[in-house]
């Protein structure tokens, strides 16, 4: 009986510790789910910002591939300074650099040693052009400002302008052509310029979206693992309330029978003492 009791309590011992385990366990699944979660939301968020970065990118090329401008094409200006570049080059900016054409750029040329104005910067810093253009490029300058373009107009010379990032120009000649809407080749070279950015926003985009796809995969598989640890846990707790079962019946039944067992002698005790007490009347009737 007491190795009975004792097997039971070793019993109830080992089902207590599976049902520490499996709330633990449980613990982590619930957890592991949370990262899940997260990490799925992310991967949803890095595949919304690769597809805007996409969709934008494919219409910049479907805009810019439905216009020939050989000359822009060859250009390459600085963020900002589209507007610029455009106002500087007005119209001549749809010259070719083929000199059989009838609207050429005659390359070969020197570029001029005449100084522009203080207080401007040279457009050609900020641009990358063919050396026909160069000459032309390096007596443009760029004004802070229409204010201070407007006041160092005067000191231009002969063929010298005057631009701002916001468009307009002031020539040495006097012509003024204030700051007002983006023209074509402007809008041309800002949409240049942010599809050049869209690439590399889509390269940090899909790298972005592969680290979010292996996040999900990593969060999965510990979530799968948490599931698997639980159903284990789950499992050894059923096993181990089983043997505890089995364990109390056995000491219930030991019990049981000891407690029969001893009624059963302690009635045959009884019957031995009233034998006793017979047998010693019945010598004492026998003496008489």
């Amino acid at each position: 009986i007491e190795a009975a009791n004792q097997a039971a309590t070793e019993a109830r011992r080992a089902r207590n510790l599976m049902q520490d385990s499996l709330a633990k366990a449980r613990e982590v699944e619930t957890e592991s789910e949370t990262v899940s979660r997260l990490a799925n939301d992310r991967r949803q968020v890095a595949e919304r910002q690769r597809l805007q970065c996409k969709t934008e990118a494919d219409t910049l090329r479907k805009v810019l591939s439905g216009v020939k401008a050989p000359l822009l094409d060859l250009l390459t200006v600085a963020p900002g300074y589209e507007q610029a570049l455009a106002a500087a080059l007005g119209d001549d900016i749809a010259a070719d650099l083929d000199t059989a054409k009838p609207l050429h750029w005659r390359g070969g040329l020197d570029q001029p040693e005449q100084r522009l104005p203080d207080d401007c910067d040279c457009l050609s810093d900020h641009v990358q052009a063919p050396r026909a253009l160069m000459p032309r490029l390096s007596q443009i300058g760029v004004a802070p400002d229409p204010l201070t373009a407007a006041s160092l107009a005067s000191s231009l010379k002969p063929g010298q302008r005057l631009v701002t990032r916001y468009g307009g120009l002031w020539r040495w000649d006097g012509y003024t052509a204030l700051p007002g809407a983006p023209t074509a080749a402007a809008q041309r070279l800002e949409q240049r310029n942010r599809l050049a950015a869209l690439k590399k926003e889509l390269v940090i985009a899909d790298k972005a979206l592969d680290a979010a796809l292996a996040a999900v995969k990593t969060a999965n598989a510990g979530r799968e693992q948490a599931i698997q640890a639980r159903n284990q846990a789950r499992d050894r707790l059923r096993a181990a309330e089983g043997i505890l079962a089995k364990a109390e019946q056995q000491a219930g039944q030991l019990s049981q029978a000891r407690a029969v067992a001893a009624s059963r002698v302690q009635a045959l005790a009884d019957t031995v003492q009233r034998l006793r007490s017979e047998t010693e009347d019945w010598q004492q009737r026998l003496t008489l």
